[in-house]
């Protein structure tokens, strides 16, 4: 039987009908990507709303009310809470929702109900975390709107958790989870718990409750169960996952990621039990497990990926660990010596802030701009400057907030709205940044890059394959190979040594690859024949969709040409 590959070069209808049938692939394809963009971007927009004005400006109006009374009491509860609500679910809980979503592969698909089913979850999600800040604040109604929000709530996680659980590994034929995904999965299940805590919470207090606040006793361990429950864990999976490359560190140590876990489990359990002391000596312990098990400060063995972000990016994510030891010891004096709330705020300040949306700006900021039509970010300046202020209010929040509270000096308390207006200044900027992201930075087009076929010749020249066995297909060659091109803004050629797979071993031979929206396979920055932007080709797999096995059968070349002239070398190619 003949093979394959002597079969389409034979036979040019065969040729013919694959090179149409890729063509209209690939459009199908640039539509999924369009479509998925666009919800994206939905998720992101509603968080980074929910993250300005229910969350930060409410937060900022109560520590003013809080510092002008120089007392915690001065406040109502309800407000406090629905701060949280929003930004927690609001913000964080929207831009979780959206990348997980946009990162599904059964979304691929182009089923139109399970699009369907992504924005019903977006729809549900938003109005359930809107409707549970106005029954916070403005008390109406909130005896029938506090359990509808969470149930709202509940439903579009469990939409999100089905379209999760239908996926598929890619490689079956492998036993066991990655560890950044046995990680997420916790955080996931930790997200579950939160939600169904919350449900219960928002029930008991309709039926019983005067105000729609949760009581004191409850919320505080329904707090230590969000933060390190839910929103720890998905920050340590996700660092696990890109932090490696992003900051050119030494291999991960999986072996103390997942006994980081383990430990931050237990100690939530003996938090929640009442076994206060043990269980925050205990998360100590899970924290200085999993900066060893992430290498994060160990010094970097390769180059940080910081092109097209600002420079200081690797030692803000480094700053933002920092606070999270920070917030454990924090919590571990808080149980000895806290007499007004003034330590535990301190600590949980340190971690949301400090922490968590330390690594939102730094993170989002870096791939955001990506999934989202392949977008640059807007400006790199604006991004030190957001997470500068972020950190500089966070110093003085933390210092000052265990001073004033416990009662130890007058002069905090004319600090702490200062610093909360720096705070509120710098996620300003994040979201002004993003904002200016998504409406002034193009998305590249068929029109961004000239169609000339002289690509496809060059490739002809340097495979040595210039014969006339080749002139029947060349013609062809070159139509798909300007698809390839005009369709995903350049092909990009990867190297044998950049990143290997998770068995320790890189590809034996260089291929040929598409930039993958979603795996931050970006287009080149500057010019056609700049190298690949940020150098960050292949941070999740090595080979991409089906329809790139084509280029393999029409091209019949080996994968060793005069482009890659050393091991060490990645290249974009474009027509000249």
């Amino acid at each position: 039987m003949a093979s394959l590959n002597s079969v389409i070069t034979a036979d040019p209808d065969v040729l013919r009908n694959a090179t149409r049938s890729a063509s209209q692939s690939f459009e199908i394809m640039r539509a999924r990507e369009e479509a998925l963009s666009h919800l994206l971007v939905a998720f992101i927009t509603s968080g980074l709303f929910f993250m300005l004005f229910p969350g930060t400006v409410l937060g900022v109006w109560n520590l003013l009310q809080i510092s002008g009374r120089a007392s915690v009491v001065a406040t109502s509860p309800a407000w406090m809470q629905a701060h949280g609500h929003a930004q927690v679910f609001g913000w964080v809980g929207s831009f979780i929702l959206g990348i997980g979503f946009y990162s599904i592969p059964k979304l691929r698909g182009g089923i139109k109900s399970s699009f369907s089913a992504a924005w019903a979850c977006w729809a549900m999600w938003t109005f359930g975390v809107a409707v549970r800040w106005i029954a916070n604040v403005y008390l109406w109604e909130w005896r029938f709107l506090l359990p509808l929000s969470a149930l709202l709530e509940l439903s579009a996680f469990l939409i999100f958790f089905r379209a999760v659980s239908q996926h598929k590994p890619e490689d079956p034929s492998k036993s066991g989870l990655v560890p950044w995904v046995t990680v997420v999965i916790s955080a996931a299940v930790g997200l579950l718990l939160v939600l169904s805590t919350n449900l219960v919470g928002c029930f008991y207090v309709s039926l019983r409750g005067a105000t729609p606040a949760f009581p004191h006793v409850f919320d505080q361990r329904f707090l230590g169960l969000m933060a390190w429950g839910f929103l720890v864990p998905f920050v340590w999976g996700f660092s696990a996952k890109w932090m490696p490359v992003f900051l050119g560190l030494k291999s991960l140590r999986p072996r103390l990621l997942l006994a980081a876990v383990a430990v931050n489990v237990s100690a939530l359990a003996l938090t929640i039990g009442g076994v206060g002391i043990i269980g925050s000596c205990t998360f100590v312990l899970g924290v200085a497990l999993v900066i060893a098990a992430l290498r994060m400060f160990e010094p970097s063995v390769k180059e940080a990926k910081t092109r097209g972000v600002h420079s200081s990016f690797p030692y803000f994510v480094r700053i933002a660990y920092a606070w999270l030891s920070i917030a454990a010891l924090l919590g571990v004096a808080a149980v000895r010596w806290d007499l007004s709330g003034g330590i535990w705020g301190a600590s949980r300040h340190a971690l949301t802030v400090g922490f968590v949306a330390v690594m939102i700006l730094c993170v989002g900021q870096r791939i955001l701009p990506a999934f989202a039509g392949m977008r640059l970010l807007w400006s790199t300046k604006l991004m030190f400057v957001s997470l500068a202020l972020l950190n500089l209010g966070c110093v003085l929040r933390v210092s000052c907030e265990a001073i004033a509270y416990q009662g130890y000096a007058e002069w905090p308390w004319k600090i702490l709205p200062a610093s909360g207006f720096i705070e509120l200044t710098g996620l300003t900027i994040f979201a002004l940044n993003l904002a200016g992201t998504f409406v002034f930075q193009p998305v590249p087009t068929n029109n961004s890059i000239r169609s000339e076929k002289l690509f496809a010749s060059d490739l002809q020249k340097t495979s040595g394959r210039d014969n006339s066995r080749d002139s029947a297909t060349s013609g062809q060659n070159q139509q798909f190979i300007w698809v390839l091109q005009t369709r995903f803004s350049g092909c990009i050629y990867i190297n044998d040594t950049d990143f290997a797979d998770s068995s320790g071993r890189a590809p034996f031979v260089s291929m040929v690859e598409a930039p993958h929206l979603r795996q931050l396979h970006y287009r080149t920055q500057f010019w056609r024949l700049d190298t690949s932007r940020n150098r960050s080709v292949l941070v999740e797999r090595q080979v991409s969709p089906a329809p790139f096995v084509i280029v393999k059968v029409l091209l019949q070349d080996p994968a060793q040409t005069s482009f890659i002239e050393y091991d060490h070398m990645i290249q974009t190619l474009s027509p000249n």
